[in-house]
């Protein structure tokens, strides 16, 4: 199965590739790209370094063929994330943590940075893929979002290993599932898990935000289907995602 390829982007670029660019080589036909590299041996040996890592690469072609029709570009360890709120209280940002969580976004983590507690939400290649994720968090009234460019963050698994996530409901959970409410659960937690890891893609953060939201609408609370989504969002109580806290983001300065 091919991946979408900011996600390919994103991967290739967490396991050390660079730069990588998507370029457009017809209309509305793009390729992943990495280089430009001084040497045609030098590009040989990329080739072959990608396939020993299980990547398809599919060959070479020179810069001449793709001059002027770049759409993005990554560069090793430099990503792009939204930034939600930032407080400098440590329980303020929690809270606008579980607000995110509660209004099916994932991929929501508290980031200490000097005094300030920054709640932050994926990891992009490009800010061109970060924009997508930022428009959508305006439009749902946080107002204060923006886009901040950080380095790789240390000690996270977002390369190509990192993609196979182990998924174990809770066994009472489980129980009270259905074999397809399992496997619709399970999906959920292991794409949940790839976003808190950073692997997702910024259109793969909002079509999973979208699954769990028609989780929750074929069930009513308090009914045995209400499970998958409770199973995939451990923690996340019901909450009606217009009734929000007056004050959900601030500015530290």
């Amino acid at each position: 199965m091919k991946r979408p390829l900011p996600q390919l982007q994103r991967t290739l670029q967490a396991d050390g590739y660079g730069p990588i660019e998507l370029v457009e080589e017809s209309p509305g036909k793009f390729a992943v790209l990495i280089g430009p590299l001084a040497t045609q041996d030098l590009a040989k040996a990329l080739v072959q370094d990608l396939q020993n890592s299980g990547y398809q690469a599919e060959g070479i072609v020179s810069a001449a063929e793709t001059a002027g029709r770049t759409v993005s570009r990554a560069e090793v360890g430099k990503v792009f994330r939204v930034q939600v709120g930032e407080f400098p209280d440590e329980q303020q940002a929690n809270g606008l943590r579980q607000t995110l969580v509660s209004d099916d976004y994932a991929g929501v983590e508290v980031v200490q940075e000097g005094g300030t507690y920054k709640v932050m939400l994926g990891a992009f290649p490009t800010e061109r893929d970060a924009n997508k994720l930022y428009e959508q968090l305006r439009n749902d009234g946080y107002t204060l979002a923006k886009i901040v460019q950080s380095t790789e963050a240390a000690g996270k698994s977002t390369g190509r290993a990192a993609r196979e996530v182990e998924v174990a409901l809770p066994s009472e959970a489980a129980a009270r599932l259905t074999a397809e409410e399992r496997r619709q659960a399970e999906e959920l937690i292991r794409k949940r898990a790839q976003a808190e890891a950073g692997q997702l893609s910024a259109d793969e953060i909002l079509e999973l935000r979208e699954e769990m939201k028609k989780a929750a609408q074929r069930s009513c609370f308090g009914c045995e289907n209400c499970d998958v989504e409770r199973a995939a969002t451990p923690g996340a109580l019901p909450t009606d995602p217009t009734n929000r806290p007056a004050v959900q983001q601030s500015d530290s300065g």
